[in-house]
């Protein structure tokens, strides 16, 4: 019995046995295999995923990016109004000048009580740069704000002079002695500064009479760095003021005095305003 047990462990396994084996192992291969395909394909379906996501949000980024550029407008923007300020009680007609200013416009002021009516030509057609302002007596003397309402919104703000004193708004720059502006005391003259160039005024004055003689530009959103002169009546410098303060002159002598205005650097232009106030001292 010893023997035959020896005998029968030693005997090889039979073909059946072999082919189950076999068999068993390509199973487990085979489920090896679906284990790795689907993992494989798992992992291939995320990264898949990741790319098309990040494909939607570029080009969704892209898409809004556009869409953010196609409705940014242009901001109007008012860079003048001649004249820029009026006396309380006046009626003056304003011409403004900006960007972007396109289609139909509205001037209007910080204060309300200041009303504004269209300018019209000759044949009843609106002229769209100039409006009629009228600046009733109950406003009181300072800076108000303009602006100019339009299809593509509100404009920037414009300053606006309110004075007590009579104004003039100066047509054609006075750009020689000959030719020089004669002012009244008290007045306000409007002008621009035109490039290289030195604008004249004249007042006369008496003997021992006292002026103050301002001309506003930086306060008033002006480019201009302004110089100011008081000269005699040949043009010879008698007060020079560099900084845009004040003049305060008194005539030695009765007779004709020379006001000179001109740029620091001599620039100018449409944004090279300034308002230039004469009055006498108490």
């Amino acid at each position: 019995m010893i023997v035959d047990s020896k005998v029968n462990a030693s005997r090889p396994a039979s073909s059946g046995q072999v082919g189950d084996s076999l068999e068993k192992s390509s199973d487990m291969k085979n489920k090896k295999m679906v284990a790795v395909n689907s993992v494989n394909r798992h992992f291939i379906q995320r990264v898949m995923a990741v790319l098309c996501l990040c494909s939607i949000l570029v080009i969704g980024g892209s898409a809004s990016t556009l869409v953010a550029q196609s409705v940014i407008l242009p901001m109007p923007r008012l860079t003048t109004t001649m004249p820029m300020g009026a006396q309380v009680g006046s009626t003056v007609e304003i011409k403004i000048a900006g960007e972007y200013l396109d289609g139909p416009r509205t001037l209007f002021f910080s204060d309300p009580s200041i009303s504004v009516e269209s300018v019209t030509d000759g044949e009843g057609e609106v002229i769209g740069d100039r409006f009629r302002v009228t600046i009733p007596e109950s406003c009181k003397p300072g800076l108000v704000e303009a602006r100019v309402r339009t299809r593509l919104g509100v404009s920037s703000p414009r300053a606006f002079s309110l004075s007590q004193i009579p104004e003039v708004t100066q047509a054609v720059p006075s750009t020689n002695l000959n030719d020089a502006l004669r002012l009244t005391v008290p007045s306000v003259c409007n002008a621009v500064m035109p490039a290289r160039s030195v604008c004249y005024y004249q007042v006369e004055c008496e003997q021992g009479q006292r002026l103050l003689i301002d001309c506003a530009a930086k306060e008033i959103e002006s480019k201009l760095n302004a110089v100011l002169i008081i000269a005699d009546s040949e043009g010879r410098d008698l007060i020079v003021q560099r900084r845009g303060d004040r003049i305060d002159f008194t005539a030695p002598e009765r007779g004709r005095y020379c006001i000179k205005v001109h740029e620091l650097t001599y620039k100018g232009g449409p944004e090279y305003f300034f308002r230039l106030t004469l009055q006498e001292a108490n």
